[in-house]
């Protein structure tokens, strides 16, 4: 297995919590240098802590990805900071808290969610391409999910973001890999994380006893991450090994 290059420099969006946060921790421990970013600067400063801690670097940046400035400023602020982007994950993201059919969704709440998942990746994924590309070399991880290969009912804004993720993906992969950039995504199944603590009803303790762990996803992401630089790998889907059956099988009302 090739390992990561020690020093290399890793952007991971959504860096606070889940599995933002375990990616975060794990690829710092692989030895990278890590940027960690989210809406909520608290978040991502304990991560940054947490990394320290264990004796690795990293540096915590307050960024809404859905705001262009704000994403420009970050990437600026990575690079001066900590030096070359060699990696972006891409995992902010946001999902619906109630069960609502595509007929009563409001469209604030649409865009709400496809903003921070498609425009907020496409914007992150723009200003890295543009990076690499000059140095023909870096590796984009997007992270997907099995909403993109079929959609669960009442959730719809978030199946058809991560829907337009995997299309982003491909296009990505199509212009880039030419010029030395791997484009991938990660697309996990159920994962334990705080999301499921806001559903008005709670999914059953012995349904979350069987996701996966979000440090569980973070090893995926790091593997991808180690790949040598001529392979590739376009997209690994992660499933909870004993999880029996689709997650909307268990419907929230």
């Amino acid at each position: 297995m090739q390992m990561i290059e020690p020093g290399a420099v890793a952007l991971v969006t959504g860096g606070g919590r889940g599995i933002g946060r375990a990616a975060a921790i794990a690829l710092a421990r692989a030895g990278m240098r890590v940027a960690a970013c989210s809406r909520t600067l608290g978040d991502v400063e304990e991560v940054v802590a947490v990394i320290r801690q264990a004796g690795g670097d990293g540096i915590a940046i307050e960024c809404d990805v859905a705001d262009p400035r704000q994403v420009a400023g970050a990437f600026d602020t990575v690079e001066s900071t900590l030096g070359p982007l060699t990696l972006l994950v891409n995992n902010a993201g946001v999902g619906t808290v109630r069960p609502v059919e595509v007929a009563d969704y409001e469209v604030e709440e649409w865009d709400r969610i496809v903003n921070v998942n498609l425009r907020g990746a496409f914007l992150c994924c723009r200003a890295a391409a543009a990076r690499m590309r000059e140095r023909r070399r870096g590796t984009i991880i997007n992270i997907g999910s099995i909403s993109g290969y079929e959609s669960a009912p009442l959730v719809s804004p978030y199946g058809v973001s991560k829907f337009g993720l995997a299309g982003l993906t491909q296009a990505l992969r199509a212009e880039n890999h030419r010029y030395g950039v791997r484009v991938c995504s990660v697309s996990p199944g159920p994962t334990d994380t705080t999301i499921w603590d806001k559903k008005a009803t709670p999914i059953p303790a012995d349904v979350r006893a069987v996701m996966m762990r979000s440090e569980e996803v973070a090893d995926v992401i790091v593997f991808m991450a180690s790949l040598p630089p001529n392979v590739r790998i376009d997209d690994i889907v992660v499933l909870p090994n004993q999880f029996p059956l689709k997650l909307w099988d268990y419907r929230i009302d």
